[in-house]
């Protein structure tokens, strides 16, 4: 905002101030959003709005811009830059995906764990995602240089990992469920199969589709109450 913006170093702070806020906002909407709403959904919604955040802040060359070796010398290059606007929600968007991304990741990889030891695995996950949040600063100063102070390298990379995840959260969708939820399934799915062993023609019966109601109920009344709530 320094470069292309001219801000000055206050609203460069209000800025942050209003990052701050809506943070805050943000883990109180999860916390109640999460007892309504399933895991997975709240999950994809933070990949997503992260992704269309990126995507509105990209900026490339145009034929338009003045490189001007005038310009240059004194520091005044001009080119096409993201309206403020546009700037504006792109990064509140990304602002609003980080903690609703964190805070449901948490649940959501607690649930699949189940009744382990999960420190272990926790303080793993938090030590990785340590790593591109201390190498990210350097990383996207690097780029914007590389792209002459353009974002659609840093922003680019962004999106397409906001996208990956997208994706990832589509993919493995019958897998992010609670631990107990994937046992009473595959205790479920065992049962129908001696059943039908036992009687072959019976596995479209009456008696079998009541029994694949009742379990399935069973178990999304289960996922209710095993829901993970925030703190």
């Amino acid at each position: 905002v320094i470069h292309d913006y001219g801000w000055d170093p206050l609203r460069v702070n209000l800025l942050f101030v209003g990052a701050g806020i809506l943070s805050l906002i943000a883990s109180i909407v999860v916390k109640y959003a999460s007892r309504v709403l399933d895991d997975r959904v709240m999950l994809f919604f933070s990949a997503l709005i992260g992704f269309v955040g990126s995507v509105l802040l990209i900026d490339y060359p145009t034929a338009t811009d003045d490189y001007t070796i005038d310009a240059e010398e004194n520091g005044n290059v001009k080119h096409n830059v993201v309206p403020i606007p546009q700037f504006l929600i792109g990064f509140a968007l990304i602002t609003l995906a980080f903690p609703f991304g964190r805070n449901v990741t948490l649940g959501v990889y607690g649930n699949v764990l189940g009744p382990i030891n999960q420190g272990r695995w926790m303080g793993l996950m938090l030590a990785v995602s340590a790593i591109p949040r201390a190498l990210g600063p350097f990383a996207a100063v690097s780029l914007l240089e590389k792209a002459d102070w353009y974002t659609y390298m840093e922003f680019g990379l962004a999106a397409l990992l906001f996208g990956v995840g997208c994706l990832f959260n589509i993919c493995f969708w019958s897998k992010l469920i609670p631990f107990e939820d994937a046992q009473k399934q595959q205790q479920q799915r065992k049962e129908e199969e001696e059943m039908m062993v036992q009687s072959p023609m019976a596995h479209n019966s009456p008696a079998i589709r009541s029994y694949r109601s009742k379990n399935r109920k069973i178990v999304q009344e289960s996922s209710k109450r095993d829901e993970f709530e925030f703190p």
